[in-house]
């Protein structure tokens, strides 16, 4: 592209090319430049903060998993109607597998552990304030990783835009060309065509 824009600066007063500039051809191009930056780092910022989620994400289901003994301890090794008011709803009372009921079951404990501080175990982190920083730290990166997802499809449809004029501008110039140099024209090399 830059040797288009050359071209154009070098040669197109000379040829009559008056309909693009190589001043908008190079505007075009910083477009491109920008956009391309724009979505490299919105890319970026997607990719730590999924890193970010997935820490979080290890730090519930850790959690979960040792608030889940402390509960075996306080209401029993088999799960009973005992277990509902804890959070685990489920009979085998397992850690859902999806974030969202994962951060569903840390608010019904943290509440749990809230009202009931007796059955909390401060040195194993399994209390109220632990659990609440830990789900609020999850949900959190999730929203961040939200809003970077929809930063990043922005950034990329911004980004396609912007080498769709491009694309077009040099399809129009090479059509002006067509019709004012005929193929065996070595001033076609000097806008990087053969």
């Amino acid at each position: 592209v830059e040797r288009i824009v050359h071209g154009l600066e070098t040669h197109g007063p000379w040829l009559g090319l008056t309909q693009i500039s190589a001043g908008e051809v190079r505007g075009i191009l910083d477009q491109v430049r920008k956009a391309e930056t724009a979505c490299s780092a919105a890319l970026s910022a997607k990719a730590s903060a999924q890193t970010r989620m997935i820490e979080a994400d290890e730090a519930l289901t850790a959690w979960l998993a040792k608030a889940r003994l402390v509960m075996m301890l306080a209401r029993g090794a088999e799960w009973s109607e005992r277990w509902i008011e804890t959070g685990f709803t489920y009979r085998g009372a397992n850690i859902p597998k999806r974030v969202e009921p994962r951060i569903a079951l840390a608010r019904r404990l943290v509440v749990f552990l809230a009202l009931h501080p007796d059955f909390g175990v401060p040195f194993a982190n399994v209390t109220a304030a632990r659990g609440r920083a830990i789900y609020e730290r999850m949900t959190q990166t999730r929203d961040a990783l939200d809003v970077a997802t929809t930063d990043c499809m922005m950034n990329k449809r911004q980004r396609a835009a912007a080498e769709r004029i491009l694309r077009r501008r040099i399809r129009q110039v090479i059509r002006m060309l067509g019709s004012v140099i005929d193929s065996a024209d070595p001033r076609w090399l000097d806008f990087g065509l053969s």
